[in-house]
């Protein structure tokens, strides 16, 4: 998958030289991928960590990305169910972001080995 190997540079890049708004449509991304490669859970706290930093930045979201990132939070929510979606997005709602990036970017390297 040309996704994964892709998007795990991005990521990278996007961390490396501290571009939190550019982070932010990048960590957004990183679940989208994670969601289509069966990982659900860690999809749920990247979207999470990608909503507070738009909070923080602010950074709002665009109509186009919006409907992309419903429609990954509706397949993540369905794939998880209620109790363990939500416990998934409070996680990633209250991991730091150099946790929630170095999640990703593990997530993400562990799917480029596939």
């Amino acid at each position: 998958m040309e996704a994964v190997p892709l998007t795990l540079a991005s990521l990278t890049t996007m961390w490396e030289i501290g571009s939190t708004w550019d982070l932010t449509p990048t960590l957004e991304l990183s679940a989208m991928v994670l969601a289509a490669g069966g990982k659900p859970e860690l999809a749920a706290r990247l979207v999470a960590a990608a909503f507070g930093l738009r909070e923080a930045v602010p950074y709002p979201i665009g109509a186009s990305d919006e409907l992309a990132v419903t429609h990954v939070l509706a397949a993540i929510r369905l794939a998880l169910g209620d109790g363990q979606f939500t416990q998934a997005w409070e996680a990633g709602r209250s991991h730091s972001l150099d946790s929630s990036v170095r999640e990703a970017i593990a997530g993400l390297a562990t799917r480029a080995d596939v």
